[in-house]
């Protein structure tokens, strides 16, 4: 009786390591097993495949028949007990292939007692990776090139304009191509900024906001000593709503520079850019004469523009005029 149960449990074992190795057999990766005297008991078909072996490897000793493609990984797991991921190249079939896997250990009674070598050929993810990384590249340098063409388009409007202007004696007319060419430029600056630091989705807001005021400053002749004060955040903003800001940022310091020190000699205009829970705040605020709440309603100041560009962007602006102008716009970034 003792012998027909020891005999059906063996055949279950045998059941379940046919059932097993079946398994094995048919799966993407390829695997190996070694016994505690480092002999290789298994490996399927993938693995042979893998690493391009012809003839019967089993009963061989893994640490004394083959090169060290693993076998240091092996070696480690002997000694901790403890799995080794691995990567490696390796020629197989005359073509160039990459593989990752894992040695894990078997335990018995806390010794070591063999280990099974998981094996995965990577090649094509690689190959993948290294095509989109390409086309990434070629993509990059095609925008690069765009952006760089847009904006030196927008440097010959800017001269165009010059040219006109000198041409045209009307006051009016030619503070209106002034204000148009400092327009277009805080848009060429945009484009600028693109195809210098590669990135053309998102503008960093810190960089182009001080470059973008000190092209104003630079743009504006005048006797008065006007002091620019910057505290912005260092972030990033969307492409489109960078833009609005630009000419936004434009409008409002065009206004200070001309209209909010007259009579005065000198002034501050302070440009603010804050995030608080993903909510931004522009504030342009100067300590200058002030202005007829009337502004507020759509006249002056360029509100025309302002009220358009600030609805572009789905926000919200007010001004106050108290002991000079300030003006805060409000806004979320584009995800």
């Amino acid at each position: 009786m003792l012998s027909l149960t020891i005999f059906n449990q063996k055949k279950k074992q045998k059941k379940k390591q046919v059932l097993f190795e079946d398994i094995i057999q048919y799966t993407i990766e390829g695997v190996m097993v070694l016994n505690e005297e480092d002999q290789i008991v298994y490996a399927n078909d993938i693995y042979y495949e893998f690493r391009g072996f012809d003839e019967n490897i089993i009963g061989l000793n893994y640490f004394t028949e083959f090169d060290g493609l693993v076998k240091n990984h092996a070696l480690e797991v002997k000694k901790s007990l403890k799995p080794h991921f691995f990567e490696f190249s390796h020629k197989s079939q005359n073509i160039d292939r990459n593989f990752n896997g894992w040695v894990i250990p078997f335990i018995k009674n806390d010794k070591f007692d063999g280990v099974v070598i998981t094996t995965f050929d990577i090649s094509e993810s690689i190959e993948k990776q290294s095509a989109l990384k390409k086309s990434i590249k070629e993509r990059n340098a095609l925008l690069t090139e765009v952006h760089h063409r847009v904006k030196n388009n927008m440097q010959i409007i800017i001269s165009l304009l010059s040219i006109q202007s000198h041409k045209i004696d009307n006051l009016e007319a030619k503070e209106a191509i002034f204000q148009t060419q400092s327009r277009v430029r805080s848009m060429a600056l945009v484009h600028e900024n693109l195809y210098k630091n590669l990135n053309f989705e998102d503008m960093d807001i810190f960089d182009y906001i001080n470059d973008l005021v000190r092209e104003i400053k630079g743009s504006y002749i005048t006797s008065k000593k006007i002091t620019f004060k910057m505290d912005l955040v260092k972030t990033y903003i969307n492409l489109d709503i960078a833009i609005s800001l630009g000419l936004i940022i434009n409008e409002l310091l065009t206004n200070s520079i001309k209209y909010a020190f007259e009579g005065r000699d000198e002034g501050t205009v302070w440009v603010k850019l804050s995030e608080n829970d993903g909510l931004f705040t522009l504030i342009i605020e100067d300590d200058g004469i002030g202005i007829n709440n009337s502004v507020s309603k759509g006249t002056g100041i360029g509100s025309t523009l302002i009220n358009s560009l600030v609805a572009q962007i789905e926000g919200t602006y007010a001004i106050e005029s108290k002991n000079g102008t300030k003006v805060s716009i409000t806004f979320k970034n584009k995800v």
